[in-house]
C-alpha cells in the first residue's frame, strides 16, 4: 500500500512539473525591440513646468516640480513619477506605466493622478512623422519655431472630469457626475535636454485646443 501510495505521488509531481515545463514552453519570452527602445530616450530626473489652460486668453495655472523616467521589466516597460506645486503651494502627482504592445503594434500607457477621478486612464499610443499643421495655435502657448518641432510620439486616451460639483458643509466638493473628455497627447523632444509635451482636447465645435503645455529640461545635463 504504501509503495503504492509512493507511485502515486511520483506520477504527480512528475505530471505537474511537465505541464508547468509545456505551459512555461507555451509562452515564450518577449524579446526587446527597436520599438521598446523608443520608450527609452526620456530616462532620468527632469525639472517640470506645466501650464494648464483652462479657457482661452485666460492666464494659465502654472505648476512647477521634478519628473523621474525609470525603465522597468528588463526594458519591456517604463515608469513616469511626477511631483509638482502650483503658486499656492498645492501638490500634485502623478505615475504613468508605458510598453510596446507587440502583437497589436502600438504603444501602450496607462495613466493616474490626483485629479482621476475614473481611476486608471488608458492610452494608445504611435510614432508620427512631422507635426500636423492644425497647431498654429502652439506659439502663443509660449514655444518657439512650432514647425520645427521633432514629434515622436501621439497619444490618444480620455480623461475623467467631474462635470458637476456640489459644495457641502465645510466647503469640500462632492463629485455628482464624471464625464470622460477625448484627449490627444503630443511629445515633442526639442533636444536631449529638452521636451514638451502637449495635451489637446476637441471643442464641440470640433477645434482641437492645446490644454496642456508640460515643458522637461534635463535635470542632470552631461
Amino acid at each position: 500500500m504504501e509503495n503504492r501510495f509512493l507511485y502515486l505521488s511520483l506520477l504527480f509531481i512528475t505530471s505537474f512539473n511537465f505541464k508547468k515545463k509545456l505551459m512555461h514552453n507555451l509562452r515564450p519570452v518577449v524579446t526587446k525591440t527597436t520599438a521598446h527602445e523608443g520608450l527609452f530616450e526620456f530616462l532620468g530626473e527632469w525639472d517640470v513646468e506645466q501650464r494648464l489652460f483652462h479657457s482661452p486668453g485666460a492666464d494659465p495655472l502654472i505648476r512647477k516640480g521634478k519628473t523621474t523616467f525609470n525603465s522597468i521589466v528588463s526594458g519591456l516597460g517604463s515608469i513616469m513619477l511626477t511631483e509638482l506645486e502650483d503658486e499656492n503651494g498645492v501638490p500634485f502627482s502623478s505615475v504613468s506605466f508605458f510598453t510596446w504592445n507587440v502583437s497589436s503594434g502600438k504603444y501602450e500607457g496607462y495613466y493616474l493622478d490626483t485629479h482621476s477621478f475614473g481611476g486608471f486612464e488608458s492610452l494608445s499610443g504611435s510614432p508620427i512623422a512631422n507635426l500636423p499643421s492644425s497647431k498654429a495655435t502652439l506659439e502663443k502657448h509660449g514655444i518657439e519655431n512650432a514647425n520645427n518641432l521633432a514629434v515622436r510620439r501621439t497619444w490618444d486616451g480620455t480623461a475623467s472630469t467631474p462635470s458637476v460639483k456640489e459644495f457641502k458643509d465645510g466647503g469640500m466638493p462632492q463629485v455628482s457626475e464624471v464625464t470622460r473628455v477625448p484627449m490627444r497627447f503630443i511629445e515633442n523632444k526639442i533636444s536631449n535636454d529638452l521636451w514638451v509635451l502637449l495635451g489637446c482636447s476637441t471643442t464641440s465645435e470640433g477645434e482641437e485646443l492645446v490644454v496642456m503645455e508640460n515643458t522637461y529640461t534635463r535635470a542632470n545635463k552631461s
